[in-house]
């Protein structure tokens, strides 16, 4: 009997009409369902792959009533690496399906839709969900009570890393401290020895704050101001005068800003406007969008802004180009290629556990051995002869090398700074170090 929490949540159930036509969905219909922001569309499955009785599913829970466009993304990514898994034997000769969950960027309903997931479905692991809070929670009331593993493709916070988790949460993506080691980088690098603080007031933003001021003692970086900031303020019409103000008399080389991407550019319309003399470098941290989203003048302020992002071996990444092309849409983000090869992994790990009569934990580390012989996503069908023969086993994600501590964060995270100039203004005008 799976073990249960409090929440009470109405969600849509396959006896309603309504949600047994969104119960089977492609991905060009899911782009097109209206969704409201406030009501979960529940359980989304594919229509081409839908469970049975001798399927193996994993879950996959995403924000689509609120980002319905980018959850599209994280589904086709899925969905795609599903359907070259299974093309390749699958799990041990079992279908992999994926259990689409719509959680509405809100808690009770993430863990609701998990616990539907684990009742009809028998998820094996869940992949997801993006937001750290809701990963917190959502292990410690559903998947770590009923031993399921955790794959986290863009939750960022360090306090999941101290979680009793039984060893079930894994994260591919850069922790909060991994991403200010390279903002550390990046300053040093560049000479830059005065920084002020723009942050959210939520987990996220103070994690990157404190692990900011932590790392500035040991590399001579002065923190001279700190701002907190709220989600719900529109900073297009809130006055930071003073705050602008005081980072601007007390020297600030650089401006670093964890906080949503509409505020970051209300704040940096609010620095060109208010700093006297050469402006600030703006530093941002790996959750930014790099997205054109302001029109260059001619006669605006040149500002330099540079943000942490993944750092991922190949451009040309082919999941990337299918996504966009499959979608229709420019550029597909990091998080999906990140979602694509957890999926991969999940399967590899399953695989492996079966033949091997180990736990996921076990299997998870012992197909991302450093030393092992290399497959990847393109030579999957190799991993059974591999196990059998006893061979290590290095399956090689197409966002970078994977290894996990004993914590379940990825050492191998790989992370840059680049330029993202051109989105906030007409170019920067500073002469600028990227080099490692």
């Amino acid at each position: 009997m799976l073990l249960k929490t409090c929440f009470i949540l109405a969600l849509f159930t396959m006896g309603s009409s309504a949600s047994d036509a969104l119960l089977e969905a492609s991905l060009m219909e899911l782009m097109a369902i209206k969704t409201n922001t406030t009501h979960s569309q529940g359980i989304l499955l594919e229509k081409t792959n839908l469970p049975d009785s001798k399927s193996v599913n994993i879950g996959l829970l995403v924000p689509f009533s609120v980002f319905k466009h980018a959850s599209v993304e994280y589904i086709a990514a899925a969905e795609f690496a599903a359907r070259e898994i299974n093309s390749q034997g699958g799990i041990n000769g079992k279908r992999l399906v994926i259990i689409r969950g719509d959680d509405s960027s809100q808690i009770s309903t993430g863990v609701n839709i998990v616990n539907k997931m684990l009742d009809d479905y028998s998820i094996k692991t869940l992949i997801g969900p993006l937001s750290s809070t809701y990963a917190i929670d959502i292990a410690k009331y559903v998947t770590v009570p009923n031993n399921i593993p955790m794959l986290l493709p863009a939750a960022n916070v360090n306090q999941i890393s101290a979680i009793k988790d039984k060893d079930l949460i894994f994260r591919i993506n850069a922790t909060n401290n991994q991403i200010i080691q390279e903002i550390i980088r990046f300053t040093q690098h560049n000479q830059i020895k005065k920084v002020a603080i723009f942050y959210h007031r939520d987990l996220f933003g103070k994690e990157l704050m404190l692990e900011l001021i932590r790392l500035s003692k040991m590399y001579n970086l002065n923190i001279v101001s700190k701002t907190p900031l709220s989600r719900a303020i529109n900073y297009e019409n809130f006055n930071l005068i003073w705050e602008i103000k005081k980072a601007n008399k007390l020297n600030a080389d650089a401006i670093f800003i964890p906080a949503l991407p509409n505020q970051v550019e209300s704040i940096i319309k609010q620095i060109k406007a208010l700093w006297d003399g050469p402006l600030p470098i703006v530093l941002l941290p790996e959750h930014s969008r790099k997205k054109l989203n302001l029109p260059s003048k001619n006669n605006e302020r040149n500002i330099c802004v540079y943000s942490v992002i993944p750092n991922i071996p190949d451009k040309k990444i082919s999941t990337i180009k299918g996504i966009n092309r499959t979608l229709e849409i420019k550029n597909a983000s990091y998080t999906s290629l990140f979602i694509y090869d957890l999926t991969y992994l999940a399967a590899a790990a399953l695989i492996y556990a079966e033949h091997n009569h180990v736990s996921f934990s076990k299997a998870i580390r012992s197909v991302t051995q450093l030393n092992g012989k290399k497959i990847d996503s393109y030579s999957f069908n190799h991993l059974n002869n591999l196990i059998k023969s006893n061979k290590e086993i290095l399956f090689q994600p197409q966002s970078g090398l994977v290894e996990f501590d004993q914590q379940g964060d990825n050492l191998q995270v790989g992370l840059k700074m680049v330029d993202f100039n051109y989105i906030y203004g007409s170019g920067c005008d500073r002469a600028i170090s990227l080099d490692k």
